[in-house]
Parts: C-alpha cells; sequence; structure tokens
C-alpha cells in the first residue's frame, strides 16, 4: 500500500507560493517541449505572422478607406438626385412664370448644372476610385489569407500533437497530492459506488456531459457535468388592441372621442427547463455519520466592518437556534456552535447532525483554512455551496459552473506560435485554479488528507463493463445527435442520453443508449376578456405542446489508447466507410461510435487494430 503523501496544512498559502507558479513553470515548459518534439521553425513564424499582421492591419485600413469613399459616394448619389428634381422643378417653375424674376429659373439651372457636375465626379473619379480600392481590398485579402495559410503550415505539427489529458500529464510533474485519471476508471467508479454511496445514476431526467476523476490520498473524487431537464409551467402571453369611439356633449354641440386599449392574456402550459450543472464528488471515510450543507453567505467579505456586523446578526440566529435544540432528546444531533463566531456565521453548516464528527474535521486549523478562502475575494471567495452526505462530500462553485475542464485540443489551435503559448499556459493556469478551489474546502480539512481510505486501490471491477456509465454518457453526448434524436423530436431542444443496458464485449463496451427529447407543436387558446368597452374580447394565445419521444440506439466505447493525431490520421480514415453517417468521437484514448450489430461492430474493431495496433500497445490501462 503506498504510503500518505505529505499533506497541505495551508491550501491557500500552498497555492499561492508554491503551486500556482509550478503548474504555471510546468505548463510553460510542456509546450516548449510540444514545439520542440513539432520541429517548428519558431523565428520563421515570428517572421512569417508579422508579415500576415503587417498586411491584416494594411487591409483594415484600406477596407476604412473604401467604406468611407462608399459614404461619401452614397451621400453624392443623395445630393444629385435632389440636386436634379429640385432644379428641374424650379427650372420648369421659372420659365413658366418669368413675370415674376430670374431667381428661380436661374436657381435650376444652376442645380441642374451642379448636379451635372457632380454625376459626372462620381462616373469620372470617385467610382474608379472606389473599383480601385475594391481591387487592392481582394488582392490584399489573398495576400492576408496566403500568408496566414503559411503561418498554419509552419504550426501545423504542433496543432496536430495536442492531446487531451494534457492539465494531468502536467499535474503529475507538479504536485503529488493530486492524482487524474486518463479517464473514469470503472474501478474508481465502482469504489466510489461501493463504498461511498455514489449514485450510479442522477436519474432518467439527468445526462453526464463532461466528467474528470482523480483521487487525493488515495481518496476518490469525479468532477462532472451534466444536463438536466424537468417539466415545469411556461407561461405564454397574448394580446389584441382594441378601439372604441364615445359620444360627449357640450355646449357647443357633441363631439366623439377614440379610445384604445391593449388587452392581454396569459396561460401556463407544462414544457421543460434544461439547466446544466458542475460538482465536484469526493469520498471520504473520516465522519461517516455527519450530513450538513452550507451556501455562500454573500456577506461582503471585503469591508470588515460589514463582515463584522454580518458575524454579529448571524450568531444572535445561531444562539437561539443552540438554545432550541437543547429541548431535544437526542444530544448528538443538538446543534452547537464551535466556539468560533466567525466561522459559524460564514461557514454555516447550522443543520449538521452530529456535533462529534463536525469537530473532528473542523479543527482550528480547518477553520483557519476556511475562513482564509472564505473572507479573501480572490480569486473566487465565497462562491461554493457544499453539502456532506455521510462519507461523500459534494462542492458547487460559481466558478466552475463558468469553466470547460475537459481540455480540448481544439481549443489550443492557433497559426502563432507566441499566441499559443499564451493560449495553452492561460488554459492551463485557469484549469489548475478552477479545480484546486473547488477541492481546497475539502483540502482545508487535515483529517481528510491523512485519513487514507482501507483500500486505497480500488479492487473491485465492475463484472458488466469496461467503462463507467458516466463515461458512456460523456461519450454519447460526444457523438452527433442525429445518431441518437428521435424521429419526431424538436433538433432545436437538448437530448436526455441515458444507459439502457451495458455489457463487455472483450475490451470494448456495447452500449444501448435511450435517448429522449420532445415533439412540438404549436397551439393556440383562446381566451375571453372584458374590454373597456364593456364588451367580451377573444384573445387568441399561443403556445407549444411538448410530447415526450423516446428511441433507442447501440453504441460501442473501446480504449484504444494512442493519441489525438494518430487517431485523426490513422483511427479515423480506417472506420469512416463502417461507421453509420461517419459518425465517431475519440478523446482520452476512447473511442464512441454508433453500433450497428455484432458482425458490423467486429469488421469495425479488425478495421481499427489493423491500423492502430503499434499505438495500442504500451498503453496503460
Amino acid at each position: 500500500m503506498p504510503g500518505i503523501k505529505e499533506p497541505i496544512y495551508e491550501p491557500r498559502k500552498f497555492y499561492e507560493q508554491s503551486l500556482k507558479q509550478q503548474y504555471h513553470d510546468e505548463a510553460s515548459r510542456f509546450f516548449d517541449e510540444l514545439v520542440a518534439s513539432s520541429k517548428v521553425d519558431v523565428e520563421g513564424n515570428r517572421t512569417h505572422v508579422a508579415d500576415y499582421r503587417k498586411t491584416a492591419s494594411h487591409l483594415d485600413t484600406e477596407k476604412k478607406n473604401a467604406s468611407h469613399f462608399k459614404g461619401w459616394r452614397t451621400f453624392l448619389v443623395v445630393l444629385i438626385v435632389l440636386a436634379f428634381f429640385i432644379g428641374i422643378v424650379l427650372a420648369i417653375a421659372g420659365f413658366a412664370n418669368l413675370e415674376k424674376g430670374w431667381v428661380s429659373p436661374v436657381c435650376g439651372v444652376f442645380l441642374v448644372c451642379l448636379g451635372v457636375g457632380l454625376l459626372a465626379y462620381l462616373v469620372k473619379v470617385l467610382n474608379p476610385k472606389i473599383k480601385d480600392l475594391e481591387g487592392k481590398l481582394r488582392e490584399l485579402e489573398k495576400t492576408a489569407q496566403t500568408q496566414k495559410d503559411l503561418c498554419f503550415e509552419d504550426l501545423a505539427e504542433l496543432n496536430r500533437n495536442y492531446d487531451w489529458n494534457i492539465p494531468g500529464e502536467i499535474m503529475k510533474k507538479t504536485t503529488p497530492v493530486l492524482d487524474l485519471d486518463r479517464y473514469f476508471l470503472v474501478g474508481r467508479f465502482a469504489y466510489l459506488v461501493q463504498k461511498f454511496g455514489l449514485p450510479k445514476d442522477f436519474g432518467e431526467d439527468t445526462t453526464i456531459l463532461g466528467v474528470l476523476s482523480g483521487n487525493i490520498q488515495g481518496n476518490p473524487f469525479v468532477l462532472e457535468r451534466d444536463l438536466s431537464e424537468q417539466i415545469v409551467d411556461i407561461p405564454y402571453t397574448g394580446s389584441i388592441v382594441i378601439t372604441w369611439t364615445t359620444t360627449h356633449h357640450n355646449k357647443d354641440g357633441s363631439y366623439t372621442v377614440t379610445h384604445t386599449e391593449t388587452l392581454t392574456a396569459t396561460v401556463f402550459h407544462p414544457g421543460p427547463r434544461y439547466d446544466t450543472q458542475t460538482r465536484l464528488i469526493y469520498g471520504n471515510q473520516a465522519a461517516p455519520n455527519l450530513h450538513f450543507t452550507r451556501r455562500p453567505t454573500g456577506a461582503d467579505t471585503q469591508d470588515e466592518k460589514k463582515v463584522a456586523r454580518f458575524v454579529k446578526k448571524r450568531n444572535k440566529i445561531l444562539d437561539k437556534k443552540a438554545k432550541e435544540d437543547l429541548m431535544d432528546d437526542d444530544p448528538t444531533t443538538n446543534f452547537t456552535k464551535i466556539g468560533n463566531d466567525k466561522f459559524d456565521a460564514l461557514f454555516g453548516a447550522d443543520d449538521r447532525d452530529n456535533e462529534t464528527e463536525f469537530r473532528l474535521l473542523y479543527t482550528p486549523l480547518a477553520q483557519k483554512n476556511i475562513l482564509d478562502l472564505l473572507t479573501n475575494p480572490l480569486p473566487f471567495g465565497d462562491d461554493f455551496a457544499q453539502v456532506k452526505d455521510g462519507m461523500l462530500n459534494s462542492i458547487a462553485s460559481r466558478h466552475s459552473q463558468q469553466f470547460e475542464y475537459d481540455a480540448n485540443p481544439a481549443r489550443f489551435i492557433d497559426f502563432d506560435v507566441d499566441s499559443a503559448k499564451t493560449k495553452f499556459v492561460s488554459y492551463c493556469d485557469a484549469f489548475i485554479q478552477n479545480l484546486y478551489f473547488d477541492l481546497a474546502p475539502l483540502i482545508s480539512i487535515p483529517l481528510y488528507q491523512t485519513h487514507m481510505p482501507d483500500e486505497y486501490i480500488a479492487g473491485t471491477m465492475d463484472e458488466f463493463s469496461n467503462f463507467s456509465t458516466y463515461e458512456h454518457e460523456v461519450m454519447a453526448n460526444s457523438l452527433n445527435p442525429a445518431a441518437f434524436r428521435p424521429d419526431e423530436a424538436d433538433p432545436r431542444l437538448p437530448l436526455i442520453l441515458k444507459v439502457s443496458k451495458a455489457e463487455k464485449d472483450g475490451k470494448d463496451d456495447v452500449v444501448r443508449i435511450r435517448a429522449y427529447s420532445f415533439k412540438t407543436t404549436p397551439r393556440t387558446d383562446f381566451v375571453r376578456k372584458l374590454g373597456g368597452d364593456g364588451h367580451m374580447h377573444t384573445i387568441p394565445v399561443h403556445w407549444v405542446q411538448y410530447d415526450k419521444v423516446e428511441r433507442e440506439e447501440g453504441m460501442v466505447v473501446s480504449d484504444i489508447g494512442g493519441t489525438n493525431r494518430s487517431y485523426a490520421e490513422k483511427i479515423n480514415d480506417a472506420i469512416r466507410s463502417f461507421v453509420k453517417d461517419g459518425a465517431s468521437h475519440y478523446e482520452r484514448g476512447l473511442l464512441a461510435y454508433p453500433a450497428d450489430g455484432k458482425d458490423r461492430n467486429d469488421e469495425i474493431r479488425q478495421a481499427i487494430l489493423s491500423v492502430f495496433s503499434k499505438e495500442k500497445e504500451g498503453v496503460k490501462i
């Protein structure tokens, strides 16, 4: 059994003084190594990029010039039309009434002549100028595109060498405390389910979009992003405008007044609402009987006076709760203040049900660490909700809702080596910062780091499949939705994809995916309403009827190993003619494609192995 790694006793200090810079430097080195292995001519690319940016800048300038001249041309056309129109009118009217003087015909002739002169300037000078500018723009655009293509050619090898799981590879070289998996191992999944009570499934109305797993001192965690759907009453509003007249009398006689009124009506009908959530779930055997919830307090922690007022007000409420709980029969579940007013007020967790175990976790050092997270606005401050449910902890932070942890190689593709490095390192910096500060509330607890699970390494494998259902759903959601969408489903709506069955087929999983969405049908309700004219009116209210539709299709998930580049260059072409609609998805060494039946799947598998056997050798599964 591996030994305990050096604990992190002060998480914020460790991040600020060590991990942040180490990870940044390692990401920078990792990128430089990628550049070197890709044999990129860095200086040559910089020269090509400088040429392109110079041309692009010139192009922008010429576009502004062309826009200026086109605006001037539009103005002249309007002026010419007005000059001719007004001039002709004045001339005709003036010559028809010469007895009134020569001002009108002279002005008319002058305007006509002005129009002729402006027209000549437009045709002879301005239009050729604009045509010349447009020609230059086409040439500049062609030159700029050629130069940009050359820049992309400079970085072609580098762009092909980006891979999934790069943040995890950097993590291995940075800190021994956090271990990230290549994918959500079925052993770790089974361990979390069987040992810690992780739900195998979050319900029929929730599908997993992304997953990242690992461990801290052998204690497993999984960070998952899901899409959930629930049926709610959706309001629909319609309106009509009515008018009527009333007759009034005064000393001068009678008169009518026209009245206008907008009548509105609202109806409610059931329909789906979709929400995404990212949360981190962590298993630890310490304090197994403790349950509590905490939410961000919303306190302005940047103002000490406001914090003091908040703590004072909050503790009055907690004092009252503690007194009321003294009347309960079970003293173990009674709320008792921990003796640190600031911690009690800002952390919350006053619904905790085991004071002894709560104090085992939140020692004075843990309290100090937590307060350091909550009261410091950088990088995120108090932005997380936490639920402890026995041996499972769940963290949902605002910052993680905005960040994509997938490390998709496509996000790093660029034509400028310096810009690419900035993009790459910035993403890695954001990755470690977002992940670390989701874990920080847990790392803040010394017992969670020193308490290793009995097994440490998961020894129980799921007997039915090679991969977790979480990974099945992630891969299904990464395929073209058309592969699963029910025939009548509205393509504008998301799909909820669920695993209905999964079984091993060698090292592959053959999975049945049940997809559901909704058929949408326009409907209209007619609502009667009394108007200001004293009559009832019918208001049409248009709404949408949602009818659930389902479809079940097969999918194969394989661990083919390799890299993003080897897949793009070899496997993709090899299976394109086999896979229905050319639909497949590769990431983190996993390949998914729609299943067409066992014989067809075997044919695809042989096609893959025939071109990928060397890459598959040496892959650690």
